[in-house]
C-alpha cells in the first residue's frame, strides 16, 4: 500500500509479482519503477506509474498496471517487435528525451505480432505525446485518441478504411510500397502529410475543411476519388512529390512548394 500525493522512486527496489502481491496506490501518489520490473506487477488504485525505457526493449506486458502509465522514451527511440500489451482501460503518456528535436524520438509499435494476441485489443484507452514520434499501423490507429505535442505516423496497407479522426496531433499517413487505397477518416484541425514511396488514392472520403496537406518526396497523392473540404491547401515538399487532382477540385485550391521564393518544377500536378 502506497499512500499520499507523493512521488516515490522505486527504481532500486525489487517489486512483488503476482495478483496476490499487488501494489495499491492511494491519494494520487506517483511511483517510478524499474522498467524491467513492469512485467507481472499488479498495480491498482488512483495514482500513476512511470518508467524509463532503455531503447533495447522489444516487448513488454503492462496489462496488469491498472493505473495511468508514463513511459520515458530515450533518444535512440524504441521499436517493439514482440507481444506488448497495455491496460485498455488506462491512458498511456509517452515522454521523449528533450535532447532530440521535434517530433522527438520514435516509439514504434508497428512490429507487434498479431498471432496469438490481437495487438489492437491491448492498446491503451488513449495516448498523450510529449516530444515523441508515435508510429503505428492503420489497424492500431483505428479510433485511437492521440493528443499532446508531437506527431503520429500511421503506416497503411494496400487498402485502408481506418478512422483517424481522433488523432489530435500532426499526422503523417505513410503509403504501402504497393500503393494504398485510402478510404479512412482524417482529423480536423491538424496538418496532414502523405508520405511513402507509393501512391495514396482517396476512396470516397474527404480531406477536412481548412487542412494543410503536404505531399512528401517520392509520394503520389491522388485525391480524385474523394472530396476536398473548403479551404484545403497542398504543399509539395520535393520535386518528386506528385498530386493528381480534378479540374473542379483544383479550382481555387492553393498548391505551393516549400521553397521561398517559389521554384519552378517543385513537384508535379496532374490535372484530370
Amino acid at each position: 500500500e502506497i499512500e499520499g500525493a507523493n512521488f516515490i522512486d522505486l527504481t532500486g527496489a525489487t517489486l512483488p509479482t503476482g495478483s496476490d502481491d499487488s501494489i495499491n496506490i492511494t491519494g494520487g501518489a506517483e511511483i517510478k519503477v524499474p522498467f524491467g520490473g513492469l512485467d507481472g506487477v499488479f498495480v491498482t488504485g488512483d495514482g500513476s506509474v512511470q518508467a524509463d525505457l532503455e531503447g533495447t526493449e522489444t516487448e513488454f506486458d503492462t496489462t496488469t498496471i491498472d493505473v495511468p502509465l508514463q513511459l520515458n522514451v530515450p533518444s535512440a527511440g524504441v521499436t517493439l517487435t514482440g507481444f506488448t500489451g497495455f491496460d485498455p482501460d488506462q491512458p498511456l503518456t509517452l515522454v521523449g528525451d528533450e535532447s532530440v528535436s521535434a517530433p522527438g524520438p520514435v516509439f514504434d509499435i508497428t512490429g507487434i505480432p498479431g498471432s496469438g494476441f490481437a495487438p489492437v485489443a491491448f492498446l491503451p484507452s488513449s495516448v498523450e505525446l510529449d516530444n515523441v514520434d508515435f508510429t503505428l499501423t492503420a489497424a492500431q490507429a483505428d479510433g485511437l485518441v492521440v493528443t499532446g505535442a508531437s506527431e503520429a505516423t500511421v503506416r497503411t496497407g494496400v487498402s485502408t478504411n481506418t478512422d483517424l479522426s481522433a488523432i489530435g496531433v500532426p499526422l503523417e499517413v505513410e503509403a504501402s510500397p504497393l500503393g494504398t487505397d485510402f478510404g479512412g477518416d482524417l482529423p480536423s484541425g491538424q496538418p496532414i502529410t502523405f508520405s511513402g514511396e507509393g501512391t495514396i488514392s482517396l476512396n470516397g472520403n474527404a480531406i477536412p475543411a481548412g487542412a494543410v496537406v503536404s505531399v512528401a518526396a517520392n509520394t503520389t497523392l491522388d485525391v480524385t476519388g474523394g472530396t476536398l473540404g473548403a479551404g484545403v491547401s497542398f504543399i509539395m515538399e520535393d520535386n518528386t512529390s506528385e498530386l493528381t487532382i480534378t479540374g473542379a477540385q483544383a479550382d481555387g485550391t492553393t498548391i505551393e512548394d516549400t521553397v521561398d521564393p517559389p521554384a519552378t518544377g517543385e513537384g508535379t500536378v496532374n490535372l484530370v
